[in-house]
């Protein structure tokens, strides 16, 4: 089938992420970048790769695809990429997000099917681009803010541009959803109120990237929840800011908002240990009266050496004192961890799963043990590169595929790898096994998935439990077979 220009839609915004992954939060990136996009009258679709496979969508039905690309799906988006310009040749394809941002011209020498990059926040830069392919605008490629581009054998960068106003960004177009791909919707719903982090840990592409803080006003913030409790009921409104209180007068002003118009909705939000470590008494009982019942926090490690080396500035003492004061005002304190670390030892791994069962027996939760990602351009980068030659496969590592990296052992990184696989299957385990059955239809779409995925992860969760408790992590063949058997498809197909 041949479709001509003039019958194209005009932009498709795609989230790379693993197909078939459990219980998906919002592509918010993709609907960030569509708001404007919408306003200005060009048409969006939004194809999130976690719930559809990529094989079978017609790409060439569109002008301009935009693929937002962070580190850990890299070379996923690479492959993808490599599909969509075989199947459709004169669509537009433009990278924007953390990996371009911290690499444009490298990722855009590397990709030739890729047209364009966008660095930076790209809601401005993203639409004055689709502007001048979809109208023929004539503003010059030199004057898009934080575009690279090709011109010959030179690639050109230009300098990226902060939004200032985070208010003009509220009110997302949710519609573009399919809430039914999203489940945990109606229980969970997913809202941002700032950009950036004022601090500087060592490991995170917001510090490598400069990102200034800047947040919405709490009463913006409180008219965009009214009209999201509106359209969608949820119980609960999850705050997926970086840092959520870096300002602790804005928080304060928008729990007494909340408080003052009658809100009834939970929250959930992100924080930092060494700030719930030493808020007092009146401010956290404001939090629970404004309907604050989880807070998430990166303690990252239990070992010091290792807290000092992800320079987090913050202590053992403080994460436990973090968790006590949240868990004496009934806020549930969920909690992550980081192991494969350079100059990380085994001594540094059991510290560490050590504070992991202590917070658990205080009455935190944790959300995962993550594998450490060496981000482009972070010190830690810098330094490991120089001494490990790293490939560039170290930034596709996930717990989906096992490679060598190059400053600890193969067996050290399986290891490890087995380590976080346990940390997930736990989390698994505590999300499922308060789903309905309906839920977990509508998340795996046969029944008979449904139920073999529940024995799948029934049997891994306990073969998890006993390594743990043994703290035997060794020959994690169990990984493989585990994430082999989770994306097979056992369903039976309707004639």
């Amino acid at each position: 089938m041949i479709i001509s220009k003039k019958n194209k839609k005009d932009v498709l915004l795609i989230y790379p992420g693993q197909f078939a992954e459990s219980d998906p939060n919002f592509p918010i990136q993709l609907l960030c970048l569509a708001k404007p996009l919408i306003e200005q009258g060009i048409s969006v679709d939004i194809l999130d790769l976690r719930i559809n496979d990529y094989r079978y969508f017609d790409f060439r039905e569109y002008r301009v695809i935009g693929i937002t690309v962070m580190t850990v799906f890299y070379n996923r988006a690479k492959k993808i990429t490599e599909f969509i310009r075989k199947t459709s040749r004169d669509s537009i394809i433009v990278y924007g997000g953390h990996h371009p941002s911290l690499e444009p011209i490298t990722t855009l020498k590397e990709n030739e099917a890729v047209n364009y990059l966008i660095c930076g926040e790209g809601e401005a830069s993203f639409l004055k681009l689709c502007q001048k392919i979809i109208y023929k605008s004539d503003i010059d490629f030199l004057d898009i803010e934080g575009l690279v581009f090709k011109l010959g054998n030179d690639v050109f960068v230009n300098k990226p541009k902060e939004i200032l106003n985070l208010d003009d960004t509220s009110f997302l177009p949710y519609g573009l959803l399919a809430l039914t791909d999203y489940p945990k919707a109606k229980e969970r719903f997913e809202f941002y109120s700032s950009r950036g982090c004022p601090h500087s840990c060592s490991f995170c592409s917001n510090s490598i990237r400069n990102i200034r803080w800047r947040a919405k006003t709490p009463a913006v913030m409180i008219e965009e929840i009214k009209d999201i409790i509106f359209s969608f009921s949820p119980k609960i409104i999850s705050i997926f800011d970086a840092n959520f209180f870096v300002s602790k007068s804005r928080i304060a002003e928008f729990c007494k908002l909340l408080i003052k118009e009658k809100i009834k909705v939970k929250f959930y939000a992100m924080g930092r240990c060494d700030y719930f470590a030493g808020y007092d008494a009146d401010f956290m009982k404001l939090l629970t009266e404004a309907g604050f019942i989880e807070i998430a926090m990166g303690a990252e490690s239990g070992s010091l050496p290792m807290l000092k080396y992800l320079n987090k500035n913050i202590t053992v003492e403080m994460i436990i004192s973090s968790v006590k004061n949240c868990v004496a005002y009934k806020i549930k304190p969920i909690l992550s961890f980081v192991i494969d670390v350079p100059n990380e030892t085994k001594k540094d791994i059991y510290q560490t799963l050590d504070l992991y069962d202590a917070i658990v027996k205080l009455g935190a939760a944790v959300n995962g043990i993550f594998l450490f990602i060496p981000f482009p351009g972070s010190k830690i980068t810098s330094e490991i590169i120089e001494k490990f030659q790293l490939s560039k496969d170290t930034y596709a590592r996930s717990l989906y595929d096992i490679k060598e990296v190059g400053y600890h052992s193969r067996s050290y990184e399986l290891f490890c790898q087995t380590i976080a696989f346990c940390a997930h299957l736990f989390l698994v385990r505590s999300i499922r096994k308060n789903w309905s059955f309906s839920r977990k239809l509508a998340r795996d779409k046969h029944w008979m998935k449904v139920v073999v995925n529940d024995s799948i992860d029934w049997l891994f969760y306990y073969l998890a439990k006993a390594r743990w408790r043994l703290r035997f992590f060794y020959l994690g063949y169990d990984l493989r077979i585990y994430w082999w058997l989770r994306n097979r498809d056992f369903s039976v197909k309707d004639n």
